[in-house]
């Protein structure tokens, strides 16, 4: 149920989740995975997806959960509500004989990374002051 409401964004089921989406928060806080995992993501409904992603100060949290999991044999990486990608590279990976599949490559940033600074002080600057954070930018 949560997994549909943060899907679809339904504010209103978020809302009732909210006290166990900050416990996943301070669970991811703890074991926060600090090295480079490369990710592989696909679904029914979307493309494939190759995700590399490095995690330092000041990033959204994200934690390989392989150990909590109760079923499945998969290794699962979860990441914060609040995540935020620069897409580096787009292109078809054609080594499957069935198909082309989609790759793409992102890179995990955080609200003070230079790129997203200098965003943040231009739309600050432009909007005179508002308070600006990744719900507002993502809003614009």
């Amino acid at each position: 149920m949560m997994n549909k409401a943060l899907r679809i964004r339904n504010i209103d089921l978020i809302f009732l989740f909210r006290t166990v989406i900050r416990d996943i928060y301070e669970q991811l806080l703890t074991h926060q995975c600090h090295e480079r995992v490369t990710v592989y993501r696909g679904q029914i409904e979307a493309d494939p997806a190759v995700v590399h992603l490095a995690n330092g100060e000041n990033r959204q949290s994200f934690a390989q959960i392989d150990e909590f999991r109760y079923y499945g044999q998969e290794a699962e990486v979860l990441l914060m509500l609040g995540s935020i990608f620069r897409l580096n590279e787009i292109y078809d990976d054609h080594s499957s004989a069935d198909a082309p599949v989609p790759i793409i490559r992102m890179k995990l940033y955080s609200d003070h990374d230079n790129d997203l600074k200098q965003l943040y002080d231009h739309m600050n600057k432009e909007y005179g002051g508002a308070q600006m954070n990744l719900f507002t930018l993502g809003n614009m």
